[in-house]
């Protein structure tokens, strides 16, 4: 909950039509980086071209999602805690 009304008070100066939670990229993961120690450890692009990022503390204490639209919009999606990565063993090639 901390963290989110931390985001929350870094984005308000927005406007009025900006979504909650969304701003510059590069401000929310400057302060996902100072305020939490949160740095990127996963990345994808959707199906719609947007950008999926997770960042975790080093010892997955703390974790945010974000996804960047095409055009520059960055929100965060969903935070959380104790964040565990599975070591996937793939047997065959995926279908897709």
């Amino acid at each position: 909950m901390g963290k989110y009304l931390f985001l929350l008070a870094l984005l308000l100066p927005l406007s009025a039509e900006a979504a909650p939670l969304c701003g510059k990229r590069a401000d929310l993961v400057g302060a996902l980086e100072n305020q939490y120690a949160e740095q990127p450890v996963s990345i994808a692009v959707t199906d719609d071209n947007r950008l999926l990022e997770v960042f975790r503390t080093k010892d997955g204490t703390t974790w945010t999602l974000l996804v960047t639209e095409p055009k520059g919009r960055t929100c965060v999606v969903t935070t959380g805690e104790d964040w565990t990565d599975l070591n996937a063993k793939y047997t065959e090639e995926p279908r897709v």
